[in-house]
């Protein structure tokens, strides 16, 4: 059984409320912010978001100590604009561990060499299309009101530092804020994060940095394990489509049977068994559904479609409507 390890890619702070940020010098405020006060989050987001380029490679630093045992990991998730890798290394009661995730537009592929034999699973954690680092990984973070603390410079660019050393006094968390600490420029990138908990729900002590090697330059090759993983993975040919009716119709058209899970726009749907000559739909059963025969309702609508549990990811978007 391949050991999955979770984890949180997260590139920039969600914050609520107002924290009032200076301008110093030739410092331009970031993007959301008014009158030296941050009002618009989701406009720091975005912005964090755009300056990051199609090239970017995201470092992770985390620490935690649970019962007098700490345990350390560095993630590194590299980025292009076709496709995305990471490599997260472990360390735990002096042992290390190495696992590995690399996808492009049509493979998804996750690798753990640490048992016997490599194993590999495509229910991979990263995603070529997503935000990574998108800041709703963060809310739990909500709670916090930044105070400004001047400016400075990385890697030299100016900019702006936020800083908070306590939550706020109504929120309700399981865990105490020591201090967190944010540097962002004035197109809204945030280049570094840092922060410290206790008392969590999990750790006695929780730390984490985050930092953005901007405009590395550097393309996502194809790991030496992804041929291997597509040796070993089924490879069916599957075929979607919508019916006249309104439902989709996900057709086995040959290959081996494998245990396919399906994403209906964000709803998960599983079957077992899905052998070549063997149909699915896809309709509505209060919710999206899938079953042999057509659900209750159609799905009348158009909906995103995206099967996996192969080497080959199918997506497509297809509309169902009668």
């Amino acid at each position: 059984m391949v050991r999955r390890v979770t984890y949180a890619v997260v590139g920039l702070l969600l914050v609520s409320g107002c924290a009032a940020i200076p301008s110093v010098g030739n410092t331009k405020s970031p993007p959301g912010v008014e009158d030296g006060t941050l009002t618009n989050t989701s406009a720091l987001v975005n912005a964090d978001m755009d300056a990051r380029g199609d090239q970017y490679v995201l470092v992770h630093d985390y620490e935690y100590t649970a019962g007098g045992n700490t345990t350390t990991e560095r993630l590194r998730l590299t980025v292009d604009d076709n496709a995305a890798h990471y490599r997260l290394e472990t360390t735990d009661a002096g042992e290390t561990t190495i696992s590995e995730g690399y996808e492009n537009a049509t493979f998804t592929a996750d690798w753990n060499p640490n048992s016997s034999v490599p194993e590999f699973t495509i229910e991979s954690t990263i995603g070529v299309d997503s935000r990574h680092g998108a800041a709703s990984l963060y809310s739990f973070l909500d709670s916090i009101s930044f105070e400004p603390t001047g400016t400075t410079t990385h890697d030299g660019t100016p900019v702006t530092v936020l800083h908070a050393s306590s939550v706020d006094d109504d929120a309700q968390v399981d865990y105490t804020l020591q201090d967190a600490r944010m540097l962002v420029d004035g197109d809204g990138l945030v280049h570094r994060l840092t922060y410290t908990l206790e008392s969590t729900s999990r750790y006695d002590r929780y730390e984490h940095t985050f930092e953005l090697e901007k405009n590395s330059g550097t393309d996502v090759d194809s790991p030496d394990w992804v041929e291997e993983a597509k040796a070993e993975l089924p490879t069916p040919d599957i075929d979607v489509r919508a019916t006249d009716d309104g439902y989709v119709e996900i057709t086995h058209d040959g290959g081996p049977t494998f245990d396919p899970m399906i994403y209906a726009d964000s709803r998960i749907l599983r079957a077992e068994q899905f052998s070549d000559g063997d149909e699915l739909y896809v309709g509505r059963d209060g919710e999206f559904a899938v079953s042999a025969s057509k659900p209750p309702s159609p799905v009348d609508d158009t909906v995103t479609i995206k099967v996996y549990g192969t080497a080959t990811r199918v997506d497509t978007t297809v509309n169902a409507t009668v």
